[in-house]
């Protein structure tokens, strides 16, 4: 049954209600090893639209593998990953085109320039392309007077830049960022997190590990990973950590399971 209200035209369930929109990821008992390490041990946990979520952990504790598990790239031993309700495996090109991972250390084609990576990209996942919307964000990023050479020469700084540009070029429904504030002078940072609070306040969800407070952003939640586990920090411990700007996660006070 469809109903038209001032929201619009939507569908309702058989008791005549709007159904509850599903979470833009959810992960349900992820585990994933190397050799004899649990490096992810039974994780379960969910990310809503229009969420902003933190992953904090110290250096080697399995946040670059969580992010590529969720992103498709890396086949977890255990568990299940649903992307808007549905079951994600990472083969799907429907589904792969919902999300968008940027590593903490992007690949390029050594002969693809920047502005040729971006059309490649938009047209592998046959998306419409809008070049005024590439050139803003080549320009805000920095980026437009350099699109023509190749990443290759490019400084760390600048290649991180080139692959969010990408990402956002490419408007998912997901973000997924590894450390993206590392490589990132202070200006850029900014507007890193400037276009994240837009994309935010339009609906997407962003899932971002680091460890450092991050200017200009507060995030729905934050999430410690340690020992292969996640927890969810509540407001009292999250709010003493970033005043202390510590890099390192400390013994938390209060957390709790993260469960979705």
């Amino acid at each position: 049954m469809l109903v038209t209200d001032g929201e619009g035209t939507r569908r309702l369930d058989a008791q005549g209600k709007v159904p509850m929109t599903p979470d833009v990821l959810r992960v349900e008992g992820l585990s994933f090893r190397w050799g004899n390490r649990d490096v992810l041990k039974d994780i379960s946990l969910s990310v809503g639209r229009g969420q902003l979520v933190y992953l904090k952990g110290p250096n080697g504790s399995g946040k670059s593998t969580f992010l590529r598990c969720v992103a498709g790239l890396v086949c977890p031993h255990s568990g299940s990953l649903y992307l808007s309700g549905e079951r994600f495996k990472g083969q799907n090109r429907k589904q792969r085109a919902q999300l968008a991972f940027v590593s903490d250390n992007p690949a390029f084609y050594d002969d693809l320039t920047a502005v040729e990576h971006l059309r490649f990209v938009l047209q592998a996942n046959r998306r419409i392309h809008d070049y005024a919307q590439v050139e803003l964000l080549l320009e805000r990023f920095g980026l437009l007077r350099s699109a023509q050479q190749y990443p290759s020469s490019y400084s760390r700084g600048m290649r991180e830049k080139l692959a969010l540009v990408i990402a956002f070029a490419l408007n998912p429904r997901l973000y997924l960022f590894d450390e993206p504030y590392a490589p990132l002078d202070s200006a850029a940072s900014e507007k890193l997190s400037f276009e994240i609070a837009q994309r935010v306040a339009q609906g997407a969800s962003v899932v971002l590990s680091c460890h450092h407070p991050i200017p200009g952003l507060a995030p729905d939640k934050v999430l410690l990973l340690r020992e292969g586990s996640i927890h969810e920090l509540d407001e009292s411990f999250l709010g003493e950590h970033e005043e202390a700007g510590s890099t390192q996660p400390q013994e938390p006070r209060s957390c709790r399971q993260a469960s979705g």
